[in-house]
């Protein structure tokens, strides 16, 4: 068995990640249902496939202001605005469900405030990102989940994971902003330290199961029983942990000739094929 999986310390902050963002985005579409909740993007209609095109153009087009700003401002600095803007529409999202929006938006705000106070960085500021991060995750893929139909979102995590493998293996430049965020310490990275090193976890790989699983949820819901829904959200989770834990296997045991790999392919292969089985 290779070191990452004798790390109890990770697989069980990496569990509890992965649980927190995924129970979160369904208790938060469980509020949202009854509002009919449609976010209208190109097409007003949610069945829409330019729907699931227009979300992997945005992620595109960001990503390549980004490296653009890279090279005029080399410091990276401007990263806080992105990370700013970014935890914020999350966070306050999922408050505005129990408060007003005047007292979301203050809560958050205070969040934030708290967030980048901190002088030094522990282990309970790291996990205090983590908590931030995941909520703003939940409430950003209850969203999406809840704005699109089952085909766009099988579209969207197809399209995504040619993305990922075209990112990582050949422009690599998913690899240059992962080192940018982690280097300026930003939270679009969920860092789960233990006693040897640090491990990074990239906020897609949580937001991209959420968003298949509300989803489903909402689409299954409107035939079957809340349990029946519940269940299958279920196997979705699983299969994107197994293909994660099939990720983090094969980045170990091939360390040496591996430096990065796309964690959306495998993920996305089995939740696809659980998905299938239940519509």
């Amino acid at each position: 068995m290779t070191n990452i999986f004798k790390n109890k310390t990770f697989l069980f902050s990496f569990l509890l990640i992965f649980l927190f963002c995924q129970i979160l985005s369904i208790v938060i579409a469980v509020y949202l249902l009854p509002l009919d909740l449609q976010m209208t993007l190109v097409d007003k209609n949610p069945n829409s496939i330019w729907n699931a095109v227009f979300i992997v153009g945005y992620i595109i087009f960001f990503t390549i202001v980004i490296l653009v700003l890279k090279k005029f401002f080399k410091s990276g600095n401007f990263l806080f605005l992105f990370d700013i803007m970014a935890l914020f529409s999350g966070i306050s999202l999922v408050f505005s469900l129990i408060l007003s929006s005047v007292f979301s938006y203050i809560v958050t705000t205070y969040l934030l405030i708290l967030k980048y106070s901190f002088k030094k960085e522990t282990i309970y500021t790291k996990w205090y990102n983590n908590l931030l991060l995941g909520i703003a995750i939940s409430g950003a893929a209850t969203v999406i989940g809840l704005s699109l139909g089952i085909i766009p979102v099988i579209v969207l995590l197809v399209l995504l994971s040619i993305y990922d493998l075209v990112a990582v293996f050949y422009t690599k430049h998913m690899v240059t902003l992962a080192n940018m965020i982690i280097k300026k310490k930003v939270s679009l990275i969920f860092v789960i330290p233990s006693k040897k090193r640090e491990y990074k976890l990239g906020g897609g790989d949580i937001v991209i199961p959420a968003v298949i699983s509300v989803c489903l949820f909402s689409l299954l819901l409107k035939t079957s029983t809340f349990l029946f829904s519940l269940m299958a959200v279920f196997f979705v989770w699983l299969a994107s942990i197994v293909g994660l834990v099939i990720t983090f296997y094969i980045l170990e045991k091939y360390k040496k000739k591996i430096k990065a790999l796309p964690a959306l392919p495998i993920q996305v292969l089995l939740m696809v094929l659980v998905v299938l089985l239940f519509i």
